[in-house]
């Protein structure tokens, strides 16, 4: 009987110094050199800075990897195919040296664009590898559960949610897109979310990470105060409505495997029920084990998506250098705008078009000289549009949720469509009955 009790103690000691410390490290923020971020953001700014060289012979050493890797599973039968693979990673090997230890520069890729492709790679292979291997503070140890049994009604009424999905939510927001999916895939692969759940994450709650927020509302003088409040009302609003509605109404509300996991909801002695599911649920995996195996995942997705970043890049700049292309696209949109009555020169147009490609290059069209109106509507489409073709639509190649490239046209449509209708209507109810 006091064995038991020991092994009770020992479990409930291990739920709350695991999930304290996986809480401290991905979602408390500290100011260290005037940023206040995540320690995990911290982390990885660290090594960016005093390790740059190590890291650029690792992203190189994973291009190669990956080209070894096609060439051992080479299969006649799929040699189109995996030839084709070899020359995409040859191609993107050969901007990543240029970029590295060339002069920075080739004819056909802008300047900065090779500076933003430099900054995602150096992002993705250090803050998606370090929130890897401590993910399993978050996945593992019974944080999940807890919070399920107090938010699990509200989710699942307001969004088609399990409770448990709250921490994935807040992954998004406090770390980046390329961490919230690579924790929603494993959520998904392990049993513990549905399919349509998954793609309600992926596609109503990618948003703009704090850092990012942050360097968004200082390129555009903008409040945050007036940001966040907007956001909160405008996110809760649209994603009550996008959940129930084409195409995610249409997903399957099948899990990926098998489990005797289920989700539960409990009135009463939450804390209680929440822990008992988790010590019902546990496995024997150390924690090291946990940790080596997401590192593990998470190189595989590394290696498998930097060559496809460098090549989307160099491709959508070459179509969005095309302007003809970009105001083609933008005709599509201007008749809404006209009828919300937004006074639009062709720059809200273009920035919406290019917002789909990439955050950074559809900021960097925007002239400042807007009225504030306009910019905090810019950055409020940034914040919460969620879906981007250098983010979300890149990674989800690299993970077993099945979205279809239509699926994030359309969700991006009806949110650019839903963000301005209620942004216009808070505008003018503001402007109509305030002042």
């Amino acid at each position: 009987m006091e064995e038991v009790k020991r092994d009770v103690s020992f479990d409930l000691g291990k739920i709350f110094i695991y999930s304290s410390i996986g809480i401290f490290l991905f979602f408390v923020p500290i100011k260290i050199n005037g940023q206040s971020q995540s320690l995990i953001y911290h982390s990885c700014d660290k090594l960016q800075l005093d390790f740059r060289p190590f890291i650029q012979i690792c992203i190189v050493t994973c291009i190669l990897l990956g080209i070894l890797r096609l060439v051992l599973s080479y299969k006649e039968k799929e040699s189109n195919i995996i030839g084709f693979k070899i020359l995409i990673r040859f191609i993107s090997l050969i901007i990543v040296i240029s970029i590295y230890y060339g002069n920075k520069s080739l004819f056909f890729i802008r300047d900065d664009v090779m500076q933003i492709i430099d900054e995602m790679i150096m992002n993705l292979v250090t803050i998606l590898p370090i929130s890897a291997i401590f993910m399993t503070f978050i996945l593992d140890y019974g944080l999940l559960d807890i919070v399920e049994s107090y938010s699990h009604k509200y989710m699942k009424n307001m969004f088609k949610l399990s409770g448990k999905t709250v921490i994935n939510i807040f992954m998004f927001i406090f770390t980046d897109c390329f961490t919230g999916i690579f924790m929603t895939n494993k959520l998904f692969s392990s049993g513990k979310i549905r399919g349509s759940e998954a793609c309600i994450l992926i596609l109503n709650f990618s948003l703009i990470s704090l850092p990012m927020f942050s360097y968004i509302s200082n390129e555009l003088n903008i409040s945050r105060l007036d940001v966040m409040i907007i956001n909160f009302i405008v996110l809760i609003i649209m994603n009550m409505i996008l959940c129930r509605i084409y195409p995610l109404n249409k997903k399957k509300k099948s899990y990926y495997i098998k489990t005797e996991y289920r989700e539960t909801t409990h009135k009463k002695d939450k804390l209680k029920k929440g822990v008992n599911k988790y010590l019902k649920s546990t496995c024997n995996k150390s924690v090291l084990r946990n940790m080596f195996d997401n590192l593990e995942e998470a190189i595989y997705i590394i290696i498998d998506l930097i060559p496809k970043i460098i090549i989307v890049m160099c491709i959508g700049d070459i179509i969005i250098r095309n302007q003809s292309i970009v105001n083609i696209l933008g005709y599509v949109i201007e008749p809404f705008l006209n009828l919300l009555k937004i006074e639009n020169d062709g720059q809200i147009s273009n920035f919406i078009v290019n917002a789909l490609f990439n955050d950074i290059i559809a900021i960097d069209t925007i002239h400042t000289t807007l009225s504030y109106n306009l910019r905090l509507l810019i950055t409020i489409i940034i914040c919460i549009k969620s879906v981007s073709i250098t983010g979300c639509m890149l990674f989800i190649g690299s993970t077993n949720i099945n979205i279809s490239i239509k699926d994030f046209i359309i969700l991006y449509i009806e949110r650019i469509l839903i963000i301005l209708i209620l942004y216009f209507l808070m505008y003018y109810f503001y402007i109509g009955y305030i002042m």
